[in-house]
């Protein structure tokens, strides 16, 4: 999925997945590319199992959607299957969400790296600046507080 407005279809689509999701009310671990980029290199790695190798500046077509490790589709297929009633067996049995905002992170499921505080640099004294090891390229680490997936 993605966060980002840029291209509105993909938004749109992103969004009516996330919708159809939340009113099954079960938890969903969202993988927002525009948050961290190696979550394109595991879908990219995912989506590559079949035998077909996508090559890194192939663009590929979001969402995609998984249920229990299993991919199911895109928007469109979530969609059908919400409109025929299969989603609903699809989702029985996952973990029902729990209320509310998460209070760490306001359900961004990201927070600025605590370490660097977002900057992407640590200092040590024996070293100097380095990078920061704990956060991603834009600074920020996954919340512990409400993300199963950890890095």
């Amino acid at each position: 999925m993605t966060s980002l407005r840029v291209v509105r279809s993909t938004y749109e689509a992103c969004h009516t997945v996330r919708s159809i999701l939340q009113g099954f009310r079960v938890m969903v671990e969202d993988r927002d590319l525009s948050m961290d980029s190696s979550f394109r290199e595991e879908l990219r790695k995912i989506m590559s199992q079949g035998g077909k190798i996508i090559p890194k500046n192939k663009f590929i077509k979001l969402p995609k959607v998984f249920i229990g490790g299993r991919y199911i589709g895109d928007a469109e297929d979530l969609q059908l299957l919400n409109e025929t009633g299969e989603l609903k067996k699809l989702v029985e049995g996952l973990p029902i969400m729990s209320g509310g905002m998460c209070e760490a992170c306001g359900d961004f499921r990201f927070i600025i790296c605590m370490a660097c505080n977002g900057s992407r640099r640590c200092y040590k004294e024996e070293h100097g600046f380095r990078l920061c090891a704990y956060c991603n390229k834009n600074g920020l680490t996954r919340c512990d507080t409400c993300c199963t997936l950890k890095s």
